[in-house]
């Protein structure tokens, strides 16, 4: 079994056991911590990126997987196929637009210097998506 395969089926479990809003915020702030670590820590080798990508992997992993299942569970049955095709768009737009914004960076600025501008932009808007996640918490 691959390791995004066990990484997933960890998250699973744990959205099974805690409130998807608490993992989808558990995950964004890992992701962008991932993200932030990778654009600011001096890079020699792939060794030195490797715990940032794991911390982007792990948070990736929460995210997505109880935002996936908080979704699909929120819709009626009968409107499961849109829900799907609501997420296909969603992320099919967001990767689009990730695409071009990095295009533009890449047309406009020194290719050595869109990293560290990319993926503390990346880290900010992972952060905000989880701090959103936060407002869906049941009040106490």
């Amino acid at each position: 079994m691959s390791s995004s395969r066990v990484v997933c089926a960890a998250a699973l479990r744990f959205a099974d056991r805690f409130s998807g809003a608490f993992l989808c915020a558990a995950g964004g702030t890992l992701l962008a911590i991932g993200l932030a670590g990778a654009a600011l820590w001096p890079a020699t080798d792939a060794v030195t990126l490797l715990p940032f990508v794991m911390f982007c992997g792990a948070g990736f992993a929460l995210f997505n997987v109880s935002n996936n299942r908080n979704m699909f569970l929120s819709a009626p049955s009968g409107r499961s196929g849109a829900a799907g095709g609501m997420q296909g768009t969603a992320r099919l737009t967001g990767q689009t637009i990730g695409a071009v914004t990095l295009t533009m960076l890449f047309a406009f600025l020194p290719a050595n210097d869109v990293p560290q501008i990319a993926m503390p932009v990346g880290a900010v808007l992972t952060l905000t998506a989880g701090a959103v996640s936060i407002f869906r918490l049941p009040s106490r």
